[in-house]
């Protein structure tokens, strides 16, 4: 490694079935993506922080009420984001 800073990025998405009543009907959606740095103060001792963002996506599926499709309430809630922020140390010896 170079120097005491280090940086770095991902970014996801994915497509998958999630609620098993809608299969044919829609597919849940997750993206999410995350930038982090670290520095290392001494040999053995860093500092990390890292700041996440998701969010989860299914067209008729309530996530809250748990209803589908066209029932009352199936196209409510059905996108949630969210987000945290870490900062930690980290010993080696």
């Amino acid at each position: 490694m170079n120097g005491p800073w280090t940086a770095g990025i991902v970014g996801e998405v994915g497509w998958y079935q999630g609620n098993p009543v809608l299969s044919g009907y829609s597919q849940r959606r997750g993206r999410g993506i995350a930038a982090g740095v670290q520095y290392n103060v001494a040999p053995g001792f860093a500092v990390p922080a890292e700041y996440l963002w998701n969010d989860t996506y299914q067209g008729g599926n309530n996530f809250i009420s748990g209803a589908v499709g066209t029932s009352p309430g199936g196209n409510l809630n059905n996108n949630f984001h969210g987000q945290n922020f870490i900062v930690g140390n980290v010993v080696n010896f």
